[in-house]
């Protein structure tokens, strides 16, 4: 995030007439109320706002209602190198990972993860940044993991089809690699009680420290995810060591999934350190330490910096460490509104901000 530039003629403006910009004041003895706000700053909430939650993926098999739009064909092993992601937890190496193109989520293989629920995702420019598991297909071995600040511009766009015998371009070690092989058969396997439909049989087999990496056909796009069976399985249609979960199932995962995007406030803040006050406040806050340009915050007329606003409420929830914040955004997604009680000059004042999108990483 940018430090906040000064602004005298906003701060000015917010100080003289603090509903023209979505401030509302909060007559004083009550600062420990919540007032209802009307809206007045006239921002709106982006397109595709809506979220439909994780829903519980059962066993059923993939829904061939999903569509997948054809996008247009790119280099495999350029498109590869930017979209392949090495995952670790503690520093161990857990898996490989691939970039979806235009949501900036990772798939990946479920059982390699190891049963952690957060990992640290190492990009293609060497940068690292924790993501979340976000939803999972135990049938088909599959997870789809959300980075907690933003999303990677460098994604492969799902194939809607490939062909038998299409050669294909995966990752593999660490720092990952890019090497070749081939979809032998596209079938169905039993792994334990469970129908695989349509999954890939790879030749040669790849080795397991290609676990979770993208399987990208030869218009590079992403045709399969290499995953290993879940359970002990034997007989003719079992599953081998390896193979690639299609790109049909991860589609109804995401599909199941919805949007999972965290909201971005477009400010940072700490807890008051001992011995620091607010004026005109009883009681706790947190410090805006640092406002991003363009963001949420600037546009409500949030102010840092040297002069900074305190936040003591957010939708009626006392703030007094950095993690109260955190917990109220948990209930929410990228386009709500929220209401943050601020403190500016001894006065209270209700701000309405409407929760933005992460912007994207820099490659």
């Amino acid at each position: 995030m940018s430090r906040s530039v000064s602004l005298p003629t906003l701060a000015a403006l917010v100080l003289c007439a603090p509903a023209a910009v979505g401030f509302r004041y909060v007559p004083p003895g009550t600062p420990s109320q919540p007032r209802p706000v009307i809206v007045t700053s006239g921002a709106t909430q982006p397109q595709n706002s809506g979220w439909v939650g994780p829903q519980p993926v059962g066993t059923q098999p993939v829904a061939q209602e999903v569509e997948i739009a054809p996008s247009a064909p790119v280099n495999p092993v350029d498109a590869l190198a930017r979209a392949a992601v090495t995952l670790r937890s503690n520093g161990r190496l857990l898996a490989q990972g691939v970039v979806l193109a235009g949501d900036g989520r990772i798939v990946t293989c479920l059982s390699a993860l190891d049963g952690a629920r957060q990992v640290d995702v190492r990009y293609a420019n060497g940068r690292t940044l924790a993501a979340n598991l976000v939803a999972q297909d135990d049938t088909y071995n599959i997870a789809l993991l959300q980075p907690r600040t933003g999303a990677w511009p460098g994604g492969v766009h799902l194939a809607p089809g490939t062909r038998r015998g299409t050669r294909a371009t995966i990752s593999m070690g660490d720092p990952p690699g890019i090497t070749t092989v081939g979809f032998a058969r596209r079938r169905s396997f039993v792994d334990g009680e469970q129908l695989l439909r349509d999954a890939w049989q790879l030749d040669p087999v790849p080795t397991p420290n290609a676990i979770g990496a993208g399987v990208l056909n030869e218009r590079g796009h992403l045709a399969a995810v290499i995953v290993t069976p879940r359970a002990s399985s034997s007989g003719p249609t079992a599953p081998p060591t390896t193979f690639g979960a299609p790109a049909l199932a991860i589609a109804a995962m995401v599909q199941r999934a919805g949007d999972t995007a965290r909201p971005w406030l477009g400010f940072t803040a700490r807890a008051l350190r001992a011995g620091e006050t607010i004026q005109g406040v009883i009681g706790t806050g947190l410090r805006v330490l640092d406002v991003a340009t363009g963001g949420p915050a600037q546009t409500t007329g949030l102010l840092g910096s040297r002069t900074p606003d305190h936040v003591i409420m957010a939708d009626g929830v006392a703030l007094r460490v950095e993690a109260d914040l955190a917990s109220v955004l948990e209930r929410h997604r990228p386009g709500d509104s929220i209401t943050l009680r601020v403190a500016r000059g001894g006065q209270l004042y209700d701000v309405p901000l409407v929760l933005g999108r992460y912007p994207a990483l820099v490659p």
